[in-house]
């Protein structure tokens, strides 16, 4: 019997979105490439490209918003460990949400397993 893979069960939504909040966990927003995305959720990027052009906008649109609230930081001075605190926080979140994302997954799969086994 073939193992199912729990990434298997994921929409290519769900899998980019995951894997940008695991590189943005790595290496923060203003440094993201799609093809970084694409490898960490193991997406085809032509693919992406073609059939998830919003995804694509999306990514984009939080990379510029990212680089506004850069150039607001850097005029707004005082509360800089809050700041700080907050960034790492969100950081955790982000990550998190990721791994929960890939638990789900495999709970749903392991439901399903044992679905066809009660079957039987």
């Amino acid at each position: 019997m073939k193992k199912e893979n729990p990434q298997d069960l994921l929409t290519v939504t769900e899998k980019f979105r995951a894997a940008v909040r695991i590189r943005m966990s790595e290496q923060g927003l203003h440094s993201l490439s799609i093809a970084e995305v694409c490898r960490t959720a193991g997406i085809n990027r032509a693919n992406l490209y073609s059939s998830h052009p919003e995804l694509i906008s999306e990514l984009r649109q939080a990379i510029g918003r990212n680089a506004e609230a850069k150039e607001r930081k850097k005029k707004v001075h005082g509360n800089d460990d809050v700041t700080q605190k907050l960034k790492e926080t969100e950081e955790k979140y982000q990550a998190l949400l990721g791994v929960c994302i890939e638990l789900n997954a495999e709970v749903i799969a392991l439901r399903k397993k044992l679905e066809l086994k009660i079957q039987k």
